[in-house]
């Protein structure tokens, strides 16, 4: 990203930068570079801690959350692993094993994930605030390139609720329903 905005710094501050405007940037670009980066060492460590986070949340799974069983802390999958090879995968100790396992799991994703969010909402306050924004939703459209409002996305999701969601809830009505599933 910085190596981009230094070529856009050179290119809006050179000879040619009306005709690059007119030709590869589009209206606006040597204005918006012309004073030079938009993009600071803050703002690339922002961006890159917000990924960071985004994976560690994609990550989050029973081969990645920990959890303390039988007095060890280890990952979900692991437990199950152990308890596999001590009592065989369909034995009743294993069963109950897995039932517990599997509670202390979702209970660890979920605090895990309220961190992780929480984290997230914090580097994304900064981003808007490191980019003199009231919120990070200008940002966000800017930086993923929306062609749309907020306005035009809400209007969207009403437009699902009232149309997608009853033929939804039929189908699903009607594929889960016990006299179909023979």
């Amino acid at each position: 990203a910085q190596t981009l905005e230094a070529l856009f710094v050179a290119a809006a501050t050179s000879i040619d930068a009306e005709r690059f405007e007119e030709e590869y940037f589009g209206d606006g670009f040597v204005a918006k570079y012309s004073g030079g980066a938009i993009i600071t060492d803050e703002l690339v460590a922002l961006i890159t801690r917000e990924t960071e986070l985004e994976n560690e949340y994609s990550a989050l799974s029973p081969k990645t959350v920990k959890a303390e069983y039988g007095g060890i802390v280890d990952t979900c999958d692991s437990h199950l692993k152990r308890i596999e090879e001590l009592y065989g995968k369909g034995s009743e100790a294993f069963t109950k094993a897995e039932a517990k396992i599997t509670s202390l799991y979702e209970k660890a994703r979920s605090e895990k994930s309220v961190e992780i969010y929480l984290d997230l909402l914090k580097v994304r306050r900064e981003i808007a605030d490191n980019k003199g924004l009231e919120s990070y939703v200008p940002y966000a459209y800017e930086a993923l390139g929306h062609d749309y409002s907020e306005e035009k996305l809400l209007t969207f999701i009403g437009e699902i609720a009232k149309y997608i969601v009853p033929v939804w809830a039929t189908l699903e009505a009607y594929v889960f329903s016990t006299e179909n599933l023979y």
